[in-house]
């Protein structure tokens, strides 16, 4: 995304880029550039090759570094509870949701043996109901930077929290509030900053590419290894 943005500068365009809704929540700047590929109303300058990924790829290993310095406590004890609930026979269910690949939760992939169980929320109207967790179960909930309790989860916030064992968070923290999680629920923060950008572009009225999808995809695979080499499935 970085570099075809560039090359495009290079060709004498400027493409239209997305702006986090949660910034623009009147959808003002989306609706005026929703079906706009280039614009004709701004134009940056030419950017060399390699400048814009290298930028993206820093702020992503800083983001991470921050992760391990800063929340690796939480990811091992979010592992930690998924581990002992596998043990004992419970059920770890995740629900997945914002910049996030769906079919790679909950056993979804062929070659997925964490254990784990997608947790579904029916749609308005529908007469099927989903497997909901229990009293020796644990969730896991990756989202994009909205708390448990906004509409925003769609009911899945609730459910998870039928979870004896408790949930762990997987979002941005900038929007959490004390309050917002319950004794038994822990935060693994994906870290990026509101906005939802992590470059900068000089003459460009936004940040452009997220960190989000990158961030939420690394923090549940950790977890999803750390937790099946607690309950014993990988061969170390």
């Amino acid at each position: 995304m970085a570099e075809f943005f560039a090359a495009c500068t290079r060709a004498g365009q400027t493409p239209a880029m997305y702006q986090s809704v949660l910034n623009d929540p009147e959808r003002t700047r989306y609706n005026q550039y929703v079906k706009v590929r280039f614009h004709d109303d701004r134009k940056v300058a030419p950017l060399p090759a390699g400048q814009l990924g290298r930028a993206y790829i820093e702020s992503l290993r800083a983001l991470l570094a921050t992760v391990r310095q800063h929340h690796w406590r939480a990811l091992t004890e979010a592992a930690r509870r998924a581990a002992q609930t596998l043990r004992d026979g419970g059920q770890v269910f995740v629900f997945a949701a914002g910049h996030y690949p769906p079919r790679h939760t909950g056993g979804q992939l062929p070659a997925d043996r964490s254990g784990f169980r997608r947790l579904q929320v029916p749609r308005k109207g529908a007469t099927t109901d989903f497997p909901v967790p229990g009293a020796a179960d644990y969730g896991i909930a990756l989202g994009y930077s909205l708390p448990p309790g906004h509409a925003w989860w769609n009911g899945a916030d609730e459910r998870l929290r039928l979870a004896g064992r408790g949930v762990c968070w997987i979002i941005s923290s900038h929007r959490t509030r004390p309050g917002d999680l319950r004794a038994n629920e822990v935060l693994l923060d994906q870290c990026w900053a509101d906005g939802d950008a992590a470059v900068a572009v000089a003459g460009y009225d936004v940040g452009i590419c997220p960190p989000s999808g990158v961030m939420a995809e690394a923090l549940l695979w950790m977890l999803t290894a750390e937790a099946w080499a607690g309950a014993g499935g990988l061969a170390l």
